[in-house]
């Protein structure tokens, strides 16, 4: 549960600067939109009611990307 509630929350906070940085071309919007989820992980450290594991936040974060692809798409860690 503790891990869907981060991955939507992680989500959440990522959408709107994707949306920003889908805008803008090169490695500058690859480096914004990877500095966009460090940023997102860094509060979800600090401001999630219990502790998560930074591997279940990747591996959510991950899972959700691949969802986003197609039907066919999962991360199986």
């Amino acid at each position: 549960m503790r891990a869907v509630v981060s991955a939507v929350l992680l989500s959440s906070l990522l959408l709107p600067g994707l949306a920003f940085a889908q805008g803008k071309s090169g490695k500058s919007a690859s480096s914004e939109q990877i500095s966009l989820f460090g940023e997102a992980l860094d509060r979800i450290r600090q401001d999630a009611v219990e502790p998560v594991a930074d591997s279940k936040l990747i591996g959510a974060a991950i899972g959700g990307m691949l969802l986003g692809l197609d039907a066919h798409s999962a991360y199986v860690d």
